[in-house]
């Protein structure tokens, strides 16, 4: 009997070392937006939209909703995820989903978690849920979610879930050991990345005494198999890191930052170890910003500017070799004393696309790849000094 524990002991330590090894390697996949040789782009006249609609609005059965995510299905739907209730971090939060068709149409929204049943999955008293992320791995797709059962969002854990029949149904939601002693102050935000072993890195971010990111890896099974040896953080009180990959191993990841403005940090093994860069050149009222590389190869950033609030929503776009000059391309939205906020960005049928909330009312989906090629609202401000 001591044998076989003993044997099954060191199969046990070979398979996580093994596990350990494969994801320091790994790689991401490569970036479908660097642009092949040849290639025609919005720039010289070129590809045009297959997505046939350019902005399109989810009803909303709550009285507030926030925090949208998104992720493509096979057949060819966008899924769309937020969070709603009556305000932000009441108890009758509850996650929903619907689903958006190329051609703008919108599903009626149905809950798809709410506290009661995430109490019953995970055996754990949860007093409230917050920022949902979807990832789709070929025909799986994954629903991540941040719960808290004690105290703030300094006491939140990440809660996962899968469905194989596109968001129809979903497997029992497991709770996820991201940090080693209390396993608490994990939130997510932002889009998972592919990795060239066909798992995913997430990112997330502790919001406890310091604020900054962290990279989860997963692998090709959906097991949570490592972390980043470093946060992904520009300083002490920087979080909602989104990854930009620009090769198979480099990436960028901005961060919103408490004070305000823009952090940036570089990882040049595939997202192992992460370095601190310099700020952009950019001011954001400490709210989320969204990232991602265009067909033509350009830095796509989605946020709020200045200092006034988030009443407005622009898009930006930068050559990823040089940070410092950055052209706001579009204004999704301006209007005073409202909120346009935590905008998410996904690729789907091959095109971007960025859902975010709108005046804390509705979920708001917009073709961003129809409006980088027609040139939708130029009067956005022509360059960033």
């Amino acid at each position: 009997m001591e044998v076989k524990f003993r044997l099954a002991l060191i199969l046990a330590i070979v398979v996580a070392a093994t596990a350990r090894s494969e994801t320091q390697t790994a790689t991401f996949a490569p970036p479908q937006g660097a642009p092949t040789q040849g290639a025609r782009t919005a720039n010289d006249g070129g590809s045009v939209s297959t997505l046939a609609f350019e902005t399109a609005t989810f009803e909303i059965p709550t009285a507030s909703c926030h925090s949208a995510t998104a992720a493509p299905l096979p057949d060819g739907r966008l899924f769309v995820a937020w969070y709603g209730g009556t305000r932000e971090g009441a108890r009758d939060v509850n996650i929903y989903g619907a689903t958006l068709t190329s051609d703008g149409k919108t599903s009626e929204p149905r809950v798809l978690l709410d506290r009661s049943r995430l109490s019953r999955d995970v055996w754990r008293s949860i007093r409230k849920l917050g920022n949902p992320v979807v990832y789709a791995q070929g025909e799986r797709l994954f629903l991540f979610v941040t719960s808290v059962s004690y105290g703030g969002w300094s006491g939140s854990s990440l809660n996962v879930a899968t469905s194989d029949d596109g968001g129809a149904t979903w497997s029992r939601f497991r709770r996820l050991r991201t940090t080693p002693l209390f396993n608490i102050s994990s939130l997510v935000r932002a889009e998972a990345v592919p990795r060239s072993d066909g798992g995913f890195l997430l990112p997330t971010y502790c919001e406890s005494a310091t604020k900054y990111g962290l990279a989860l890896a997963f692998d090709a099974f959906g097991r949570l198999v490592d972390r980043a040896k470093t946060p992904i953080a520009e300083n002490a009180r920087a979080l909602q890191p989104t990854i930009a990959p620009l090769s198979e191993r480099r990436a960028l990841a901005f961060l919103r930052v408490e004070e305000g403005g823009v952090g940036v940090s570089e990882s040049l093994d595939g997202g192992a170890t992460w370095r601190p860069r310099p700020r952009l050149p950019l001011d954001n009222p400490n709210a989320s910003v969204a990232a991602a590389l265009a067909d033509d190869g350009r830095l796509v950033l989605v946020g709020n500017p200045g200092d006034g609030g988030r009443a407005r929503l622009l898009v930006w776009t930068a050559d990823p070799t040089d940070l410092t000059r950055w052209t706001a391309v579009a204004e999704l939205e301006n209007e005073p004393d409202c909120e346009f906020s935590y905008p998410f960005l996904t690729r789907w049928n091959g095109e971007l696309c960025v859902v975010y909330t709108w005046k804390r009312k509705a979920i708001k989906a917009a073709n961003l790849t129809a409006i980088l090629q027609s040139g939708a609202n130029a009067n956005a401000e022509e360059e960033t000094k």
